[in-house]
């Protein structure tokens, strides 16, 4: 017989606390590349174009394996990935930490760190979201808050690591953080949460004026995965993940270059991004209770005005005070809107084929993740400047805005496609 405190303990807490550790692993290790990046510039004397290419070439393989990630975990659960992504982390950071001719690392990192942490966020916020109906904008909120505690975290130990031993050592450093971390929660995963909106919520007290809309538009029994990336608001949200993460990966890659060229030490350029992280993580919890109350699509379209804002102040940036504005504001926006709209997608598509849903999502996020640097990589080589990169990040974050207002929230009516 289960005592009284068993039948209350939701068990997705357990979930949450596993998927929190995996972004936090998984997202400090990939914003910690542009740490990496002057390094590697200089250590096989390319440009910063061909460099930023290997993070490019990592973003979009990483959307083929978050689509088959995703479609494994909604059907035979997440233990088999989890377990995968840690070890395969791991070897691709020491094959990285290895390597001596330049093309080697599109085998070393953009493919095997594509298979290690390419389908985190997807698997992560996914098995979150099967887990919690009634406070899902807060259960995203909480894993999602991951990417702002990597920043925290490994991020400065990747710097302090760089500098201190070389970036080779640094490599070898955050895999075994991977393979440490990763491979022991694997074992406290479930296949599934079973909980209801009320057990997950916290025994059903209290009430919520904000519901999701629809928790399966199509039904569960149809669910078809070309009705839904055929329906309008599918479309919306694929271009709005493509133009966001265009704009956060510039960010994530070239940030801390362009604050060296600013004659910042390497060491403080790096904790721009954990500013940004730490920042990140407020901002996420208040978006998505905000989010859970009063609906996703104001809090959304509030987040990105916000982040405009954040990309006419960089443009302008020129010192190490403006550039702390800058990540403070856009930090805070760019984490409470990912967090609305992975909520969102549950809402819209419902919980059972989140896996499937968000990987095709994915395909989107690593578009954009992908041009982003490359593209301010090639502006930077023509230009010695970040000045037009910058502009072009302005005129994408209006875009994001433009088309988070065109989404349609259907209400209590189910959506067609």
């Amino acid at each position: 017989m289960l005592t009284q405190k068993q039948r209350h303990f939701n068990y997705g807490w357990i979930i949450l606390g596993v998927c929190l550790a995996l972004i936090v692993v998984s997202y400090g290790i990939r914003f910690s590349y542009g740490i990496f990046l002057t390094s590697l510039e200089q250590e096989f004397s390319s440009s910063r174009t061909l460099v930023s290419a290997v993070f490019s070439v990592h973003m979009l393989l990483g959307a083929l394996f978050a689509i088959v990630a995703g479609w494994i975990v909604d059907r035979y659960g997440p233990k088999g990935v989890f377990l995968t992504m840690g070890i395969v982390t791991c070897l691709g950071l020491l094959a990285t930490s290895q390597v001596h001719r330049f093309w080697h690392l599109f085998i070393s990192y953009s493919l095997l760190m594509a298979i290690g942490i390419g389908p985190a966020f997807v698997v992560a916020t996914s098995v979150a979201t099967k887990w919690f109906e009634k406070r899902r904008g807060l259960a995203i909120a909480i894993v999602s808050s991951g990417t702002g505690l990597g920043s925290i975290i490994i991020a400065p130990t990747a710097a302090y690591f760089v500098e201190s031993s070389g970036w080779r050592f640094s490599s070898a450093i955050l895999g075994l953080i991977a393979l440490v971390v990763l491979v022991p929660l694997t074992f406290l995963l479930k296949k599934t949460g079973g909980e209801t909106a009320s057990s997950a919520g916290g025994s059903g007290q209290g009430t919520v004026a904000y519901k999701s809309p629809d928790t399966n538009p199509v039904g569960i029994s149809e669910f078809s995965i070309m009705k839904t990336v055929l329906s309008r608001n599918f479309i919306l949200l694929f271009f709005t993940w493509i133009f966001y993460s265009f704009c956060l990966f510039i960010i994530v890659t070239h940030l801390v270059p362009h604050a060296i060229d600013l004659h910042i030490s390497p060491l403080r350029a790096a904790l721009l991004i954990s500013l940004m992280g730490f920042v990140n993580i407020p901002g996420r919890l208040l978006a998505g209770v905000v989010s859970d109350r009063f609906g996703r699509k104001p809090v959304a379209v509030t987040n990105a005005f916000l982040m405009v804002t954040a990309m006419l102040l960089l443009l302008f940036s020129s010192n190490l005070w403006m550039l702390y504005i800058f990540v403070v504001i856009y930090g805070i926006s760019y984490g409470g809107f990912g967090t609305v709209v992975v909520a969102l997608v549950g809402d819209l598509f419902g919980a059972r084929n989140m896996g499937t849903v968000m990987g095709c999502t994915e395909v989107g996020w690593v578009i954009g993740a992908a041009l982003g640097p490359a593209l301010a990589g090639y502006f930077y080589d023509i230009s010695q400047t970040y000045h037009w990169a910058f502009m072009v990040q302005v005129i994408t974050a209006f875009i994001v805005l433009v088309l988070i207002i065109s989404i349609k929230i259907p209400g209590t009516k189910k959506q067609t496609g």
